[in-house]
């Protein structure tokens, strides 16, 4: 029962995702296609959940429907890894609640389970959760490091678009905005190859929110345009939040405060997480204050700073106590002013974020002026003068590496367009080159093929047609002979005249002997005779004729063979020979046989030959047989083969065993 509730679960998540496919990235779409093609609940089924449950693409309601079915179907197969998925998903959902505490610890602890399974794509998100939970924390430059092993692990994978995310977060991390357009140009590219279109629209918003830290707007709202289209085309909720988050920021630096607005006036439509509800409420309380709506501000930024408190985000709490420090001023609340001031001032990260620092110092040099407090009002002036030198020197020096930077980058895309340039003209000439000699290597080899196989056709046709001279020869002359000379000892033998019995008898097995022995010659060399066919009459003569005086039943038979099946003459020659030899010794050594067993057949190894009898096992070691089993074994190795003479493994008798590698 249990596993007809899964399998209904299943099939209610694939009917959903038909549904929503449209809407969904292609790669989404791939995903849920792969889903439907394995309806069955498996191993493959769970880990395909699994990876669906995971990304974040997808709206959270619909993630946690996966989870429960991919864990319910874990517990079914017994598969390990699904459970460390499920902590994992859990891990994901403390990140996003601001708990990092048990969410590092947790993740820690999955993180050597995932190694000793040797599961790299579950190791990678491990390390990409780890990174997020060390995001805007006292611990932010451990990210760093998660997100370069997390690059690191990405390459033993086959999977472009897990590369082209942990490029995208590195991108992310670093604020050398050359080093991390680097990054990020490797993600898009790695994304394009993946067909990845969420990832591809990830690094359009991050590439364009450097580019607008690069002084240069217009490429930055290029991108984000593009970031935009994309987003809306596969309904990605995430996807969307960010560019709303990352543009609105933009068009607040540019002056286009009413755009800023809107922007996050919609962003607020898609955030799912405290984190997301935080930055767009800090964005608003920054766009009520340029808009001088003071109460509505203020409102904004306290939502803010709660949000910042729960999720212990030191640099937003810092901010955010500077901006409800300057709306108290500004609304003459002195004593809140002072009371936001001296919070923001106490919990300044050091040796970053100065220009809130200046604002904070400027707010609190302006409240103990007013509240007749000199000292200290002359003493956070001074600090305001010094954040105020400090940040414009910096603000140059920005500016400076700015315009090197943006050097820097034009010189590449020149040289890289120069590189291509060349690449393409050297392309094309190795092309031309490799036509031509290919095109000569093609006809040289045609011609020289054609006159080797014709050459082989001539030489075949000429042996061919000599062993058939040979053996017409042969059994028209020697063969007439030896029939004639057979047939006179017959006569003799029944006559009896004045010659001996003994020595009759010896004439007549010895002209028998040659007659057979002849024919044996002149089958062995006839070109007619090489065909597996050809092969099975002369073994099935032979074991008539063997066995005629005995009680053996026998049977021969073929595997995988068909009677017109060419043998190549020399390989004819000793099967048969070496079949002879095993049923002789059978007639010889097992008279207590009822049973006599040929088969030839064919395997993915090659031919076998085998020949088993029921009779008692001599009590002998199979190497003890003298001349015959030692021509047997020189045969076998003759044809590169092995053979195996001994007691049968399936019950009494003997068993002669011949494999020829194909």
């Amino acid at each position: 029962m249990a596993a007809w509730f899964l399998r209904a679960g299943v099939l209610a998540l694939l009917s959903l995702s038909t549904l929503a496919a449209s809407a969904q990235s292609r790669r989404l779409h791939r995903l849920w296609q792969q889903l439907a093609q394995h309806p069955t609940p498996d191993a493959t089924h769970e880990h395909l959940l699994w990876q669906l449950a995971l990304e974040e693409e997808l709206p959270r309601p619909q993630q946690d429907s996966l989870a429960t079915v991919a864990a319910k179907l874990a517990h079914q197969v017994g598969d390990t890894s699904g459970v460390l998925r499920a902590r994992l998903l859990a891990a994901r959902r403390r990140v996003q609640a601001g708990e990092h505490e048990q969410a590092q610890a947790q993740l820690l602890t999955l993180l050597p389970a995932a190694r000793r399974q040797h599961d790299a794509w579950l190791e990678a998100q491990l390390l990409f959760a780890l990174g997020r939970n060390q995001w805007g924390t006292t611990h932010h430059a451990r990210a760093e490091a998660y997100w370069l092993a997390a690059w690191s692990v990405a390459q033993r994978q086959p999977d472009l678009a897990l590369r082209a995310r942990s490029a995208w977060l590195l991108g992310t991390f670093y604020t050398d905005y050359a080093q991390a357009l680097d990054w990020l140009f490797r993600s898009l590219h790695l994304a394009e190859q993946a067909d990845d279109q969420a990832g591809q629209a990830n690094a359009f918003s991050s590439i364009a929110y450097d580019y607008s830290q690069l002084g240069d707007p217009g490429q930055a709202q290029a991108y984000y345009q593009r970031a935009l289209q994309l987003n809306h085309l596969i309904h990605s909720s995430l996807g969307l939040l960010r560019v709303l988050l990352n543009s609105s920021e933009f068009y607040l630096e540019q002056g286009q405060i009413a755009r800023a607005r809107r922007g996050y006036e919609q962003a607020t439509t898609y955030a799912q997480y405290p984190q997301d509800h935080m930055t767009v409420a800090g964005g608003l309380a920054q766009v009520y204050t340029k808009l001088g709506q003071y109460p509505l501000a203020r409102q904004h930024a306290q939502r803010a700073l709660c949000l910042a408190h729960q999720l212990h985000d030191v640099g937003a709490v810092t901010t955010l106590y500077g901006t409800l420090a300057d709306l108290s001023l500004h609304a003459g609340q002195l004593d809140s002013a002072r009371h936001y001031g001296e919070r923001a001032y106490a919990r300044r990260p050091p040796g970053s974020r100065q220009p809130i620092m200046r604002d904070v110092c400027r707010v609190l040099a302006q409240v103990y002026a007013r509240q007749g407090d000199f000292a200290r009002a002359y003493q956070f002036q001074l600090r305001y003068d010094t954040y105020r030198d400090t940040l414009t020197s910096q603000q140059v020096l920005t500016r400076a590496r700015q315009v090197a930077r943006r050097y820097q980058l034009i010189q590449r895309r020149a040289q890289a367009l120069l590189r291509a340039r060349d690449q393409e003209v050297a392309r094309l000439r190795r092309q031309r080159t490799l036509a031509v000699g290919m095109g000569l290597l093609v006809l040289l080899t045609v011609a020289a093929g054609l006159g080797i196989v014709r050459a082989r056709q001539r030489r075949l046709l000429r042996e061919a047609q000599l062993r058939t001279r040979i053996a017409a020869d042969l059994h028209d002359e020697v063969g007439a002979l030896l029939t004639r000379v057979t047939m006179r000892a017959e006569l003799l033998h029944e006559k009896q005249t004045g010659l001996p019995p003994a020595g009759t008898a010896a004439l007549l097995a010895d002209s028998r002997a040659a007659l057979t022995t002849m024919r044996d010659v002149v089958w062995s060399i006839d070109a007619g005779a090489d065909t597996v066919g050809a092969l099975l009459d002369r073994l099935r003569d032979y074991l008539d004729q063997t066995t005629e005086a005995t009680t053996l039943r026998t049977q021969l038979t073929t595997t995988n063979l068909l009677d017109a099946e060419p043998l190549a003459p020399q390989l004819r020659q000793h099967l048969y020979l070496l079949a002879k030899e095993a049923i002789t010794n059978v007639v010889r050594h097992a008279p207590l046989a009822t049973r006599l067993d040929v088969t030839l057949g064919r395997n993915r190894d090659g031919l076998w030959l085998q020949v088993v009898d029921d009779g008692p096992t001599p009590p002998r070691p199979p190497g003890v047989g003298g001349l015959g089993l030692r021509i047997m074994q020189q045969r076998a190795r003759a044809l590169d083969g092995q053979l195996r003479i001994g007691p049968r493994s399936d019950g009494p008798g003997w068993e002669v065993l011949l494999g020829i590698p194909t």
